[in-house]
């Protein structure tokens, strides 16, 4: 056996002694990697159903306003109309009065 053999079967054990450690870091490192990958697309589900919440939130605020402008004309119309109830029974009771009135007129004019 020569002299140089151990000398390289070292050189070659030490080679291979830093290759397993470099493909160790590099496991870990894709390991993180694989890992953070994996987080980030669970935050970007989450990102999608929170943004989907919000655009249903949104609807629903639309519907609601629509809602409350259409009770809000609903409500006028009511007033308006009772108002105009308001005015037509003062008219039937100013025309009862003159009725009253012209029977009383007539019934003293036969007497």
């Amino acid at each position: 056996m020569s002299p140089l053999r151990p000398s390289i079967n070292y050189k070659q054990m030490r080679l291979n002694t830093n290759t397993d450690q470099k493909f160790a870091v590099l496991a870990t490192s894709f390991n993180a990697f694989t890992k953070q990958l994996q987080n980030l697309i669970l935050q970007s589900k989450s990102l999608v159903r929170i943004s989907e919440a919000i655009q249903q939130i949104n609807d629903m605020y639309l519907q609601i306003a629509s809602a409350a402008e259409e009770q809000s004309l609903v409500a006028e119309e009511i007033n308006t109309n009772t108002l105009n109830i308001k005015e037509l029974s003062v008219q039937v009771a100013d025309a009862a009065v003159k009725a009253d009135q012209a029977l009383e007129r007539n019934d003293h004019s036969k007497i």
